[in-house]
């Protein structure tokens, strides 16, 4: 029944992503007061391209880093809705595929 564990594992990220972004703009109970905040967004592109044996193999550019970083911070609704929909679609893949698992058991049995 592997694929039921691995409904559970996706229905648990998508679960903690969730949980996480609504911590946005939740009232604080502390003395710092406010509410929660987006805090910082890290993108790291890294390419991989090997020119020879024993080059280097993978780079990347800090200056590209914080420029993709700065449109994930300008598109974050956009990019927020988008990134929690393939969450919630890998729930329901897992989802079919664990009740497929469990449909070709029992008609096995």
């Amino acid at each position: 029944m592997h694929a039921l564990s691995q409904y559970q594992d996706a229905k648990k990220r998508l679960a903690e992503a969730r949980g996480v972004i609504n911590l946005i703009g939740k009232v604080q109970s502390t003395t710092a007061q406010g509410v929660g905040t987006l805090h910082g967004v890290e993108v790291k592109a890294t390419v991989h391209y090997q020119p020879t044996d024993g080059a280097k193999n993978y780079h990347e550019s800090n200056a590209l880093n914080a420029a993709l970083g700065s449109i994930v911070r300008k598109h974050w609704d956009s990019l927020l809705s988008q990134a929690l929909g393939i969450l919630e679609q890998q729930v329901e893949d897992k989802r079919a595929a664990a009740a497929a698992e469990y449909k070709a058991e029992f008609e096995a049995a």
